[in-house]
């Protein structure tokens, strides 16, 4: 959690955001919000503009928001390579006239990570059930095709939500 002037100014940063940014509290106060997520590799460019206008919104106009699955590049201090990480970012006006925006910044990698994971592993039971020659389908609880592959379809048509006994006839 970070809270930024109008500025973009950093007044307050959690442990977390700083442990996650390799910096000390202390360090993160007074700098933009947008140096301390990267500013200097040129691959975060546009997700840098877009949580800057995210942030102007919110403390120009009050308008809260949501930037998600934003891909921000990292390059730790000590030397490791590049990694990246996703972050979702949540935006909330706070304040009267001196406004500020109060940023949750999550990282989400590893479940960005999973669900790719899981879209592959998908996709490559989808080619060897496709390369099996045989007709395949799935049926749900109340005998309805959920699922089918392409020999199936081609032996019996779409099977549309149809029962298996209608679709088998």
């Amino acid at each position: 959690m970070v809270l930024v002037d109008r500025e973009q100014r950093v007044l307050f940063a959690n442990e977390s955001f700083c442990r996650a940014r390799g910096v000390q509290r202390v360090e993160s106060i007074g700098k933009k919000l947008v140096d301390l997520l990267g500013a200097g590799v040129p691959e975060n460019a546009p997700m840098l503009e877009a949580l800057s206008g995210a942030l102007a919104g919110a403390v120009g106009g009050g308008a809260e928001g949501r930037l998600s699955g934003l891909r921000l590049a990292d390059r730790p201090a000590h030397g490791a390579e590049r990694t990246d990480r996703i972050v979702d970012v949540h935006i909330s006006a706070v304040g009267g006239s001196d406004r500020r925006a109060l940023v949750a910044i999550a990282d989400i990698t590893e479940y960005w990570r999973a669900q790719e994971e899981v879209i592959r592993e998908k996709r490559k039971l989808n080619d060897m059930v496709q390369a099996t020659g045989a007709g395949l389908c799935l049926v749900d609880r109340n005998r309805r095709v959920i699922w089918a592959n392409r020999v199936f379809l081609q032996w019996f048509g779409d099977p549309a939500g149809r029962s298996c006994f209608q679709v088998f006839r």
